[in-house]
């Protein structure tokens, strides 16, 4: 019976050990999981701001170039001077207070 007791002390311990070091395993594996999630969000907040960044970078750089678009139609609108706009030089007169343009002579 010195043997089997022996042999059962031995596996005891055995068992033992190797549950202590499935715990120890288990802690590691819990610590990585939280390093993980904590890497995870500082990641989402990461993206977040850029991803706000970059639509307000978009949104200004649209509208500055909204703005040019803008100024370019006006401009080539006046400069045509087509038989119902006015002419950027009439128009200037207006603006500078010239008084009244005279009118472009029809052609019959």
């Amino acid at each position: 019976m010195d043997n089997f007791e022996a042999y059962a002390e031995q596996m005891q311990k055995m068992y033992a050990d190797a549950f202590a070091a499935a715990e120890k395993m288990k802690e590691g594996a819990m610590a990585d999981r939280h390093a993980a999630a904590e890497e995870l969000d500082k990641a989402k907040d990461i993206r977040k701001a850029a991803e706000q960044n970059g639509e307000k970078m978009a949104l200004e750089y649209f509208a500055g170039k909204r703005k040019i678009l803008i100024e370019q139609t006006r401009e080539e609108t006046l400069s045509r001077g087509s038989g119902n706009a006015i002419s950027r030089k009439s128009n200037s007169h207006f603006r500078s207070g010239g008084g009244e343009t005279p009118l472009p002579e029809l052609s019959q």
